[in-house]
């Protein structure tokens, strides 16, 4: 049976009355499609829905999931409207012999594109995944340099699509597009019930490139609690190097994928290793949030094997842990307040500048900060970074996890991180960049009139002084901020610097987001003293408005060492990306000249001039608080003979 559902009563049909379907004139239906074509008795009728008798083509079956639902739809059907063929016959193609259609490319939200350059005649590939379920290499060239065509395949053409088994049962329902996408004012009559959007591989890809050898690693988000490692050292030819998903040995707390996969050195394992939080649990959907039961870790494996090398998750009776050669990987480092989940990327530091990382930084949606220290136990620092010779004292026996800072505040829902902390090395400390805001509810409400309990808490931006520069973060006592989340209070341990300049006291500063319902909804990035972060402010609706209003979007400029914070307004509100920094070379006057750049940042100066200014995409020099001016030094310098 077919079961039609109308999206409003009142359809008019009755038992006994013919259904006709037909094609459009001038095209035949495609293979497995002429099912669906003809005259049909309506045999039962409701409110919302009737139903009517139709045969289709038998499905077959799957050993890694379902792709299709028995008596609608054939697999090879679906396949090809995957791929992009318009057989379901409800979207304008051009007609013809061609038979596209308009959606076969699905929406890419979270997902950030990561490129690879292979250099020579291949050039540039582009990977990315979308919420159509499929994970695609792009030919990323612009015909500036040798390389064009990759394979045959000209710029800007499809190389190659990978769908997971995982997403197979939620493919049916892309082509079908029911049960229809449920929102917060969506109508509970109808039916089949609404239910939330589906999503695939919508989470960030990490990369690992080493001469010839390229690897990228895929996460879903809300797609799953799946982690693909693909081989594309030949971009044309893709491989499954390995797969994890939480029914992995010593994964059963991976949560759904969020937290960027980040490829990096350590003096105490020969190969690359892959660092990444636990994920996010959809407990914290719910407000107040539940009690997490998945996400709450920290996880690094072998990047080339997929070995599970070091864990930290929930447990024992301490703020700081160690583990022991056998059970590194298993029990884990397990710590008594790491009980939210990670979704934010992790932040390596490589603090002796050697090329291999001395320890991260972790941030959860409890507010909590975390330090692991991948040195801890070295005496006596010895050889290179990459020179294939395990430095004792840095084996993944000897990793060690801490509670570094603690500002969710009182109350059932906390300050939160979704974004990891940005770190600054200087001499006598560290300094660590945070800002708190709950990004997946950026409303005022969600129906009705009455504020989310996200729209009451105060967030802040904090700076953090990690005094401790040495290899072992174990005797470190937390950082706290006891204040209630519901109140725009300063910790005990922090200067406020949201009106006056930092003076060097306590354990660092806050500039509070004073706002009604302000959050941070990216990840600070630092540069030329300045640290660049954005804010979203929900604002309170107009009824005499029909417009949509995205909330006001801002761009924080912070010294990071005095607090001195400036804002600009972006243009079009809504959730700015997070700041992108870096050195690029350019010409000028004929000259190769290395320059700083920001995109993302804005810039609050009242004499930036240029729509980039309060762009939240706008690329800019970012302004460096060092003068100009050089004064030159005399010395004297008088030897005994």
């Amino acid at each position: 049976l077919a079961t039609v559902t109308a999206s409003v009563p009142g359809h008019t049909f009755v038992v006994g009355n013919t259904v006709s379907i037909a094609v459009r004139a001038g095209t035949t239906p495609a293979t497995g499609e002429g099912s669906y074509v003809g005259s049909f008795p309506v045999l039962t009728s409701g409110a919302n829905s009737f139903t009517y008798a139709i045969t289709v083509t038998p499905v077959c079956g799957s050993t890694g999931g379902s792709a299709s639902q028995s008596g609608v739809v054939d697999k090879d059907t679906l396949i090809r409207w995957v791929r992009g063929e318009d057989n379901f016959a409800d979207e304008p193609s051009p007609g013809g012999t061609i038979n596209v259609r308009p959606s076969v490319h699905g929406d890419v939200l979270h997902s950030r594109p990561t490129v690879i350059n292979y250099g020579g005649t291949t050039g540039v590939v582009v990977f990315y995944g979308s919420n159509d379920g499929v994970f695609r290499a792009v030919n990323g060239n612009n015909g500036q340099f040798t390389a064009t065509t990759i394979g045959g395949i000209p710029m800007g053409g499809e190389l190659w699509g990978f769908v997971p088994t995982e997403f197979y049962s939620k493919l049916f329902r892309l082509r079908q597009n029911t049960p229809i996408v449920k929102f917060a004012t969506t109508a509970t009559t109808i039916v089949p019930a609404p239910t939330p959007k589906d999503y695939f591989f919508d989470g960030p890809t990490g990369v690992y490139q080493n001469g010839t050898t390229a690897y990228i690693y895929a996460a879903a988000r809300r797609g799953g609690r799946v982690l693909y490692a693909l081989d594309v050292s030949d971009p044309l030819v893709p491989k499954l190097l390995w797969k994890k998903t939480n029914a992995s040995a010593g994964l059963s707390e991976l949560g759904q994928t969020w937290s960027q996969p980040t490829v990096v050195r350590v003096r105490g394992y020969v190969n690359p290793v892959l660092i990444f939080g636990g994920g996010y649990d959809p407990n914290q959907d719910s407000e107040p949030p539940g009690a997490d039961t998945m996400g709450r870790g920290i996880f690094i494996l072998d990047a080339v094997t997929g070995d599970l090398l070091w864990r930290a998750g929930p447990g024992g009776s301490a703020s700081t842990c160690t583990v022991t050669a056998s059970t590194a990987s298993t029990t884990g480092c397990q710590l008594q307040k790491m009980v939210y989940s990670i979704p934010a990327d992790i932040t390596p530091v490589d603090r002796d500048f050697d090329g291999c990382i001395d320890r991260i930084y972790a941030s959860d949606t409890g507010g909590n900060i975390w330090r692991v220290d991948l040195q801890a136990k070295v005496t006596t620092p010895s050889g290179k970074c990459g020179d294939g010779i395990v430095l004792t004292g840095s084996e993944p026996k000897d990793w060690q996890a801490t509670l570094f800072a603690e500002v969710g505040g009182t109350g059932a829902t906390k300050r939160k991180f979704f974004f990891p902390p940005d770190v600054v090395t200087t001499k006598t400390f560290d300094v660590v960049l945070a800002s708190t805001g709950d990004r997946e509810h950026p409303l005022r409400t969600v129906s009705g009139t009455t504020p989310t309990n996200a729209y009451a808490i105060f967030n802040k931006f904090y700076m953090v002084k990690d005094t401790n520069v040495g290899r072992d973060g174990s005797v470190w006592t937390s950082v706290t901020d006891t204040t209630s989340s519901t109140e725009n209070l300063v910790g005990a341990n922090f200067f406020d610097a949201t009106s006056t300049q930092y003076d060097g006291t306590k354990k660092g500063f806050t500039v509070r987001l004073g706002n009604p319902g302000e959050k941070g909804v990216n990840a600070p990035a630092t540069i030329g003293g300045f640290t660049f972060f954005g804010t979203n402010q929900p604002v309170v609706p107009d009824a005499a408005s029909c417009e949509p209003n995205l909330g006001t979007a801002r761009g924080y400029r912070v010294n990071f060492l005095t607090g001195e914070a400036k804002t600009v307004i972006f243009d079009g509100g809504g959730l700015p990306p997070s700041p992108v920094t870096g050195l690029v070379e350019v010409m000028v006057n004929g000259e190769k000249r290395v320059v700083p750049f920001i995109i993302g940042g804005g810039n609050p100066d009242a004499d930036c001039v240029g729509p980039d200014c309060d762009s939240a995409l706008g690329g800019l020099k970012p302004s460096i608080p060092i003068k100009g001016e050089r004064r030159r030094t005399f010395w004297y310098q008088e030897r005994d003979k």
